[in-house]
């Protein structure tokens, strides 16, 4: 029979404890980390949308260099645009004049970027012919536009992006005020869950039935 001494097991609760503790703070901590990085994101969507109701951004990101054969040169361009309530993602890339009596491939170039602002006139899929469904109610579209080359593009509304990162920061406010709530009956002796008064009771919550072991201390006196 093996019997190990109790020292050891003592250490081995003692690890398992730290452990335990270690990976609690680690999950706080990354949980933390994710709702101050989500409600920034928030913040600046809920700022640009309503930027975008009175001013047209527009970013793009163009690189020259040489196309597949490695002789002609194209100009790669990355665009996003923000404007009536919307984001817009597109690229596209565009062939270049060749240069007379030009031998060697072209050189990459260093990308530039881009930032320009305008009024707002209509929206960012005005004047784009595409089939309606229930996304493109919802302010969703995709597709292409000739007007720019062969130009594809994705338009997502300013409102599902702030749904999108307010998720995290409505579910800890909410987990916050449920816990400051349940401590606060405990605390006055009350049933954790529907807030029955405890004093008179001795098992269980009269009410809801909840243990009064899981609802409040049995006796704080002790």
């Amino acid at each position: 029979m093996n019997i190990r001494a109790p020292q050891a097991d003592t250490a081995a609760r003692r690890n398992s404890g730290f452990a335990g503790r270690l990976w609690y703070l680690a999950w706080k901590a990354c949980d933390l980390f994710l709702v101050a990085m989500s409600s920034i994101l928030f913040l600046c969507v809920v700022v640009m949308w309503v930027r975008s109701r009175f001013v047209a951004d527009q970013w793009a990101v163009i690189e020259q260099g040489p196309d597949e054969s490695g002789i002609y040169e194209q100009a790669r361009v990355r665009a996003m645009q923000s404007m009536a309530g919307e984001i817009s993602l597109g690229w596209t890339t565009l062939p270049l004049p060749v240069m007379s009596g030009q031998t060697n491939p072209p050189p990459m170039k260093p990308a530039a970027f881009l930032h320009s602002t305008g009024h707002v006139e209509g929206t960012l899929a005005t004047g784009i012919a595409y089939p309606h469904s229930i996304w493109n109610r919802l302010g969703f579209a995709s597709g292409k536009h000739d007007s720019f080359g062969d130009y594809s593009f994705i338009i997502v509304p300013y409102w599902s992006l702030a749904v999108l990162t307010a998720i995290l920061p409505g579910t800890a406010i909410i987990r916050g005020t449920r816990g400051r709530r349940i401590a606060r009956r405990i605390r006055d002796g009350l049933c954790r869950n529907c807030g029955y008064d405890l004093r008179a009771s001795e098992s269980r919550c009269p009410e809801c039935g909840t243990p009064i072991n899981q609802a409040a201390p049995s006796n704080p006196s002790c």
